[in-house]
């Protein structure tokens, strides 16, 4: 019985840690284990074992709601996700358009030469 009922706890305990729904379900079959083994344990009808055996119940069902509720966040994370993805995907469309324009328009615009200019007699004297 005690090793069941740790098996349960821990799952329990790492589901709700690292938010992972195969250990919720493996945690709701655990605690069923908890629960069906109290049930056959249990000599009366309200001894011990047979209070183990509802609290295991019940506690199937709440890691079982719990598992539920990490699937729609985990859901509902992936849709912030994509849409902070979506928002990082079009600053990037953006900057790609933008670096396209500037090469684009270095094609048509005349190069400056790299020749140095002659200068002329007045520049290079000051004489007429």
């Amino acid at each position: 019985m005690a090793i069941f009922l740790t098996i349960a706890l821990v799952l329990t305990a790492f589901a709700l840690h690292f938010k992972v729904i195969a250990l919720g379900i493996g945690a709701t079959a655990g605690w069923l284990l908890v629960g069906i083994y109290g049930f056959v344990l249990s000599e009366g009808l309200w001894d011990i074992s047979y209070g183990l055996g509802w609290f295991g119940i019940g506690m199937a069902i709440s890691t079982i709601i719990l598992t539920i509720g990490i699937r729609e966040k985990e859901e509902a994370l992936t849709e912030e996700e994509q849409m902070d993805k979506d928002m990082d995907d079009s600053i990037e469309e953006q900057e790609e358009f933008a670096n396209r324009q500037g090469r684009y328009r270095d094609l048509f615009r005349p190069k400056k030469s790299k020749k140095r200019r002659r200068q002329d007699r007045f520049e290079r004297t000051g004489r007429v």
